[in-house]
């Protein structure tokens, strides 16, 4: 579907219903707030104090040694669905054959907690790794559809690729094993499968690839507290405190909270710079937007206005209009990347110094004037303030500005490319800042009742909206020159507005590979030449 096609710009954003729905994530959660209180310390005993941190670095010792669990092969399974309750229990009757060997054995933790946040602590670990190994069938999938070899396999192939990679369950782990899992092909599949071993192969070794390294517990900054761990209650003199558990059964501490302030809900409470704060999920109430035009497809079928959105390296967004959102985030990334770099470079040659030197005090010297880990932290949260500020205020814009029912955003996309800087920080930024504008587009969009649909992003940079041509000489930085019409647009506008479009295109669906997509894209060229009785150019 090209621009030419539609007769104005409202037809343009009238994306049928139909269409929508094949590319709506089905799972899109409630929207969910989480509100930070920040407790008064100095109310707090040396006592409660020193328990809390004792208890914050047993669920770390605690996440750590489950994390190594889940690692092994005959552990990871647990990690599915409610099974996490089958490791428990198979945890707690080894704790038990162990006890009777050592009476000495209090609790289960490894970290001397209570069995309730032990407890809390082991389906913490199982949730995350159940997302790690979603995430690596999510990207193994993408990569396997962008391989030369995914163009020569039939459709019941494609089937038993997309069926082993589709949920964590029995059969990926038995996958992971080294089995070959059987192929469950339904009548509607045309094909039959000529060498099922292969298949299963080149799945494994691209789950392995896009896997990476396991997750793993750094920091012991926070504990997760299930209503079962703390209570609310009310004093004498009317206010609130929470009582949480401590390590030593029927033992609780009490913490005054601010005014007005009641919760059930599991919370984290996290212990930072010498701060203790509450982290509380809160559910937000919808409000849907304002002046939504509403539209119907030319044959008067239901449609939503839609908004084609492309994520920018010097804007956080540009829409399928040209309207640029958060153009301030590449100058601070790029500065802050700079200055960090350089800072990293410096740290180097001292860790360098110290672990040279025999000299005990000149030792001691560089680690408190130049290791500092405080300062070195505080300036990195400052920097991500800065850059969560920046986001949210762009998000906050485009929900004003541009209004609509559904904006249609890149399935997958490199971020950024910052040449002269380390590989490290590059990849920290990107993935990073990555993160932050999908979350905050996903909770703003929830927040208001709007969907967001992601589409492949294959060759959107590249192709040009109006003759359907793609090649890689269109694009040259921030300038769109078509090569075949001479269209001429900003690049991230024309991404955006490629976006929308391929939300048109039927042939368009969810997860296609780059292959397909571009071979869709030519027939699409072809017949614009055609029509047009211009001479195509060749592929």
């Amino acid at each position: 579907m090209l621009k030419t096609d539609f007769q104005n710009d409202i037809q343009l954003h009238a994306v049928p219903l139909s269409r929508i729905k094949q590319f709506r994530d089905a799972s899109q959660a409630e929207p969910m707030r989480t509100i930070i209180i920040k407790l008064d310390t100095r109310t707090v005993g040396p006592k409660v104090m020193k328990e809390i941190r004792e208890m914050i670095l047993g669920y770390g010792c605690d996440l750590t040694y489950l994390y190594g669990l889940l690692t092994r092969r005959e552990y990871r399974r647990y990690c599915v669905g409610q099974k996490f309750i089958q490791l428990r229990r198979r945890l707690r009757e080894a704790f038990r054959a162990e006890q009777k060997q050592n009476p000495n054995l209090k609790t289960i933790s490894k970290g001397g907690l209570q069995g309730k946040v032990w407890k809390t602590a082991l389906e913490d670990a199982c949730h995350l790794f159940n997302r790690y190994w979603r995430s690596a069938q999510e990207r193994a999938r993408s990569n396997i559809r962008n391989l030369p070899i995914y163009q020569k396999l039939n459709d019941a192939e494609r089937y038993y690729i997309g069926t082993l990679l589709k949920r964590v369950d029995d059969r990926f782990f038995d996958l992971l094993d080294g089995k070959t899992p059987v192929a469950i092909i339904g009548k509607s599949v045309k094909g039959t499968i000529r060498k099922i071993r292969p298949l299963a192969n080149l799945v494994r070794a691209e789950v392995r690839k896009a896997a990476g390294r396991t997750p793993y517990h750094s920091r012991c900054r926070s504990l997760t507290l299930t209503n079962e761990c703390y209570t609310v209650i009310k004093n004498k003199d009317g206010k609130y405190a929470i009582q949480f558990i401590t390590r030593k059964p029927n033992s609780r501490m009490v913490i005054d909270l601010p005014s007005g302030i009641h919760f059930d809900r599991t919370i984290k409470l996290v212990y930072d710079h010498g701060g203790l704060y509450l982290h509380v999920p809160h559910k937000v109430t919808v409000q849907p937007l304002k002046n939504v035009p509403q539209v119907v497809t030319t044959k008067g079928k239901p449609a939503l206005y839609t908004v084609g959105l492309d994520m920018g390296v010097s804007e956080v967004y540009v829409d399928d209009s040209g309207k640029q959102f958060g153009t301030r985030l590449g100058k601070t990334l790029w500065d802050y990347a700079q200055s960090l770099d350089k800072k990293l470079r410096e740290r180097n040659k001292f860790e360098t110094a110290y672990r040279l030197t025999k000299n005990k005090a000149k030792k001691k010297n560089i680690k408190r004037c130049n290791l500092g880990k405080k300062v070195w932290d505080e300036k990195i949260e400052r920097y991500r303030e800065t850059l969560k500020n920046i986001v949210n205020e762009a998000i906050n814009q485009i929900f004003k500005q541009c209004p609509a029912d559904v904006y249609v955003v890149e399935q997958f996309s490199n971020l950024f490319s910052m040449k002269g800087i380390s590989k490290k920080v590059r990849r920290m930024l990107s993935s990073w800042i990555r993160g932050i504008i999908d979350e905050r587009l996903a909770f703003k969009a929830a927040t208001h009742g709007v969907w967001i649909i992601h589409v492949p992003a294959s060759y959107s940079s590249q192709r040009c909206p109006f003759c359907g041509h793609v090649e890689r000489g269109n694009r040259n930085k921030d300038k769109f020159n078509c090569c075949s019409c001479h269209h001429q647009a900003h690049s991230d506008a024309n991404g955006a507005l490629n976006l929308l479009l391929a939300a048109h295109e039927t042939k368009i669906k969810k997860g296609l590979d780059r292959f397909s997509i571009k071979a869709i894209y030519r027939k699409e060229y072809e017949k614009y030449c055609k029509k047009n009785r211009i001479t195509p150019i060749p592929a």
